[in-house]
């Protein structure tokens, strides 16, 4: 393979990975609100729904950083590797 496919693997790789965080998100979220009308049903487990929210809170840190992460990695790395390669060959 060369060094250009391989960029291109190492993008679509990225760009999976952010889709998937962000349906991760998405899903923390949503459970979130169905958590919330749990907690006025059932008081006696508010405990642990103010817990779980604790614990969201931090994957949803978690999440939004790596989203971030691999979106400069691929921005800055792969991005301008990928358009240097090209300039030096055409």
């Amino acid at each position: 393979m060369s060094t250009l496919e391989i960029s291109v693997i190492m993008h679509i790789s990225g760009a999976l990975f952010i889709l998937f965080t962000l349906f991760t998100v998405i899903s923390i979220l949503f459970g979130d609100i169905l958590i919330l009308k749990l907690e006025e049903k059932y008081p006696k487990f508010a405990r642990l729904i103010h817990l779980r929210q604790k614990v969201t809170i931090l994957s949803l840190i978690v999440n939004f950083s790596l989203i971030f992460l691999v979106l400069i990695i691929i921005i800055i790395f792969i991005n301008l590797y990928a358009l240097y390669y090209i300039s030096f060959i055409y």
